[in-house]
């Protein structure tokens, strides 16, 4: 046994010596050799970069040896030119990068940290616009460095023209997004920017691109060909810590949190600790590391991911993708001239060591030959048993569904159950003792096998969620659980299961996106929404927290005390939940008067169940605020009694008629008739009422208003009462608004009385009129004898004064009789037009005087003026007496001259007389005390209260102005 070991133990010393001095000198040269390398981040300092941030400042980079400087992004810049320019060793971009290795720049992906892009389309809440289609002749707001070629993807895949998009042609901003009502939807992160927006009180729907079928890869860090090529070891060191990183922003979240906050122009941009959080939370989403390694990338995703672009036209269908994703292999091969330096030397004695060892092992094994010939036959037994169990265990296996595999501790599978084939489309030859699994992307087999040596390693059970293509090229997951012992032959295999997960995985994510459509219908909801776990709040939505004037934090967390309830609901609520709580009731449906913190009295409607939640019994709740609406209640009530009052109350009848039915009918209407409201059902027996000289006019009024010619119609009929008397009413009927249909609406009033009493009011003021009228025409005549008489005593007298004065009595008596020789042919006994009879006075003076006048001329204007008898008369002896005066002495000697009669109306409702001749004027001398008929003159004002005015310049001018009397004023006089 010492000749078989000691060419071992000889092996190993060799291998230590040789291999010494290259570890040394390849640990001297990562310690004392610091590189200086320069990230490019694509945007501003958030959660989103947090596996960088957390590398540099926990010493994962410099423990690589690297001094990383971590550069901001910036709206206006792409990390892509920042890397291809030289001012960055490595940047930070989405699956863009594509499109510039398509137009030849040397770049090269790394590795992927977002495995679907965080990149969503939020849309303003009241637009309405929750689908691509409707978003086709909206305006969005997108930044065209960063995700436009993915919304465009997007809207092809649903068979729209990209160039039909409405882009923003401003400047992306946030702010402006929120006050520019033009702009419809903005092209956001959904891990920071979507969530910042809501946070400051915007309401958005969310549209996914994974939802049409577009998943791009978010965030994927990439360098430039010539970087890897220069420096692979940099690449690989740069990409160990930055995995590093994300881990430990995974397990220590709140830390790299507080971090983040405290970077320059983060709390500015209004990310604080809590818009962090959630930034972080949705980071975890999108980077699912529970599921896949952190860096892992699809080489046949990325292949579809080149389709979408091709079919943009923004890439060439036949893209060949082997110079732009990284592999592992490219760099070991890269760092060969290295080691082949140093392992040439190495090489050879290391041959000459294992030569020297076969030779040993060679007599040993000859030596072993022979016992083992004794064993054969005992161990041909042991496996015929073993065959037949082997045979049994097959057949189990091959009827479970999850495969069975064995594998070597190098990964390399030993056998597989044939269900494999079901999974993964692959045969069991197709993968057993093959150096890959077909079904295992190669890029994922890195992290793979270091997952697989790491669980060795610490001999631990894994369970793992792997993501694997199927023969027939589509994306496909499964489960695999492994299990690490230590073979008495064989040494450490692992053993497991592969399960079809594919499903699973799909209903995760379904059930994150109905997650998060449950969280905007609860968050976006009108009713507020609670749910207590053992008198605590667990969940509290914004509305519900809103009601008492509150924010959601203020009470998750809080024991259930309802202080915000009025005493006696508080204490209904709390029997209520015992009840549910004993299952005493299913659920409950409360009306409780409530406070705000400001102490405003408000109704809340309270519905609440127990629900079962994850075994858990809680109780479930919604709060409806319906102050406004009991307030409402509370009015139309109070309206509805002063209505009740009013129409049953009201002197006049009311009628309320729809699709021919008597809808409602007052009890004064009913009192009218006579009748009651069983009588009074439908409008025919309203019109059976009517008398049949009226019917016609009243179904025409009807049939005009059904028909909208006339809106509104008033008339009179008659109608008879039950006790067969007929009544007289006066119908004011209208079309109105009733629960959405075209109804009529009588008022009506009982006029019988009314119609009575006009009836005989007119009998007597007929008989009045034909009375008066008979007067005036008795007054005129007896004016006519007199004036006949002193006609007579004129002819028998000779004395020319006595004559003359006979005249002007009789010119007197003529002006009194013609003003009632007018009224009793006047339709009105009230009031005569002034300025008609007054020129048929004046031709009677001008015939009576025409030897003393027959060389003057008159002129006359008057007014429209209506004087009645009581200023007409006194008016017209007035004008009798001046135009006597004037014919009598104005023009001596028959001279010629003008006399001037004017009646005009003037402000304040006055009359002004005014006669003026271009006579001889009245004597200085003059008296007007001694002559009759000024004194007449003078009298006849006084009798109108008028002011008279006497002027004797260039002739001789009368005036009267007095205040014009109503017609009233002889009504009542009587």
């Amino acid at each position: 046994m010492k000749l078989v070991h000691f060419p071992k133990s000889l092996l190993v010393l060799f291998l230590l010596l040789i291999g010494r001095p290259l570890i040394a000198q390849e640990k001297e040269s990562d310690i004392d050799h610091v590189e200086n390398v320069v990230l490019q981040l694509k945007w501003f300092h958030q959660f989103q970069f947090a596996g960088f941030y957390a590398a540099n400042i926990k010493g994962f980079y410099a423990e690589e040896g690297l001094n990383v400087q971590i550069n901001e992004g910036h709206p206006f810049s792409r990390s892509v030119d920042k890397v291809i320019s030289g001012d960055a060793h490595f940047g930070v971009f989405d699956s863009e990068l594509l499109l510039n290795y398509a137009n030849g720049d040397p770049i090269i992906a790394l590795d992927a940290f977002f495995q679907s892009s965080p990149a969503a389309i939020a849309v303003k809440d009241q637009s309405n616009l929750n689908s691509l289609t409707k978003l086709t002749n909206s305006v969005i707001m997108v930044n065209s460095l960063i995700g436009l070629t993915e919304l465009k993807a997007m809207f092809i895949k649903e068979g729209i023209d990209a160039d039909d998009l409405n882009v923003y042609q401003g400047e992306y901003s946030f702010e402006e997004f929120v006050s520019n009502d033009s702009i419809d939807a903005i092209h956001a992160y959904y891990t920071v920017d979507i969530p910042k927006m809501q946070n400051d009180g915007l309401e958005l729907d969310i549209i996914f691109p994974s939802t049409y079928g577009v998943d791009f890869y978010g965030d994927v860090l990439f360098t430039t060909t010539g970087f890897l090529n220069d420096h692979p070891d940099i690449v690989q060191k740069f990409r160990r810590a930055t995995k590093r990183g994300w881990e430990y922003a995974r397990n220590n979240q709140d830390e790299i949190v507080e971090y983040i906050s405290e970077l320059p122009g983060v709390l500015e941009r209004g990310m604080t600790k809590e818009v962090l959080t959630i930034e972080a939370e949705r980071t975890w989403e999108v980077a699912i590391p529970e599921v896949v390694p952190y860096g892992y990338m699809n080489p046949e995703r990325w292949r579809r991911i080149a389709e979408y672009y091709a079919a943009a036209d923004l890439v060439p269908n036949d893209l060949k993708l082997d110079g732009f994703l990284f592999s592992s292999e490219q760099s070991l091969y890269q760092r060969l001239p290295a080691y082949i330096k140093y392992g040439i030397p190495a090489l050879i004695i290391i041959t000459i060591a294992i030569s020297l060892w076969l030779f040993i092992l060679r007599k040993e094994v000859k030596r072993r030959t022979q016992l083992w010939k004794s064993e054969f036959l005992e161990r041909q037994k042991t496996q015929k048993k073993l065959a037949e169990r082997n045979k049994d265990f097959e057949t189990l296996i091959e009827n479970i569904h999850d495969s069975v595999f064995t594998m070597t501790a190098q990964g390399v599978f030993t056998y597989i159950s044939p269900n494999i084939e079901k999974i993964t489309g692959y045969k069991p030859e197709e993968i057993v003792n093959k150096k890959y699994a077909p079904f295992f992307p190669k890029n994922l087999l890195p992290g793979l096998y270091k997952r697989l040596k790491t669980r060795i390693k610490k001999d631990i059970d894994d369970i793992a969620l792997i993501e694997i293509i199927h023969k027939n090229g589509t994306q496909r997951w499964v489960t695999a659980s492994t299990k690490v012992f230590d073979h008495p032959e064989n040494g450490l295999i692992v053993q497991g299961t592969i399960q079809d997960a594919t499903e699973k995985v799909a209903s995760r994510r379904a059930l994150r996106h109905s997650e998060e459509r449950f969280r905007k219908l609860t968050e976006h909801s009108p009713v507020g929404i609670f749910i207590v776990s053992r008198r605590e709040y667990i969940y509290v939505n914004k509305k519900y927290a809103d009601i008492f004037g509150g924010q959601p934090s203020d009470l998750i967390g809080k024991e259930l005390n309802l202080e915000f309830l009025h005493e006696g609901g508080r204490k209904v609520i709390f029997e209520t939940l015992e009840k549910l709580k004993s299952g005493e009731l299913d659920s409950s449906d409360q009306l409780c008067r409530a406070y705000d913190k400001d102490g405003k009295e408000l109704f809340i409607h309270f519905y609440s169940s127990i629900i079962d939640v994850s075994g858990e019994r809680v109780l479930f709740g919604t709060a409806l605020d319906i102050t406004k609406r009991i307030s409402v209640q509370k009015s139309l009530e109070e309206q509805q009694e002063r209505f009740k009052m009013l129409t049953e109350k009201s002197f006049t009848g009311l009628a309320l008629i729809q699709n021919n039915e008597v809808i409602y009918i007052n009890p004064r209407y009913l009192e009218m008739l006579g009748r009651t409201q069983h009588e009074i059902k439908t409008s025919d027996d309203l019109l059976n009422l009517i008398h049949p000289e009226d019917l016609e006019r009243v179904k025409k009024s009807v049939l005009e208003r059904e028909q909208g010619l006339i809106n509104h119609d008033h008339y009179q009929c008659r109608m008879y009462h039950k006790d067969g008397h007929v009544i007289y009413v006066d119908i004011y009927g209208s079309m109105v608004t009733i629960n959405g249909g075209k109804a009529m609406m009588a008022s009506v009033m009982d006029v019988t009385d009314s119609i009575i009493s006009q009836e005989h009011l007119e009998k007597s003021i007929q008989e009045k009129n034909t009375l008066l009228a008979e007067i005036h025409h008795r007054v005129k005549n007896n004016m006519a004898v007199v004036s006949g008489l002193m006609e007579l005593q004129k002819y028998k007298t000779n004395d020319e004064v006595a004559r003359s004065l006979l005249n002007e009595s009789q010119l007197r008596i003529k002006t009194i009789a013609m003003i009632h020789e007018k009224l009793y042919q006047s339709d009105s006994f009230l009031e005569i037009p002034f300025g008609e009879y007054l020129t048929s006075l004046i031709a009677t003076i001008s015939q009576s005087l025409y030897q003393e006048s027959s060389n003057v001329s008159l002129v006359e204007e008057y007014d429209d003026v209506q004087l009645n008898i009581n200023q007409a008369i006194p008016a017209a002896l007035f004008v009798n007496e001046v135009i006597t005066n004037c014919f009598k002495h104005a023009f001596p000697n028959n001279e010629s001259g003008t006399v001037k009669i004017q009646v005009k109306i003037k402000p304040g409702n006055t009359i002004l007389i005014s006669i003026s001749d271009n006579g001889k004027g009245l004597p200085k001398d003059y008296d007007s005390s001694t002559s009759l008929g000024m004194t007449l003159i003078h009298n006849l004002s006084q009798q109108i209260d008028a002011d008279l005015s006497i002027s004797s310049q260039g002739g001789t001018c009368f005036e009267i102005l007095f205040s014009k009397e109503s017609p009233d004023v002889l009504l009542d006089a009587y």
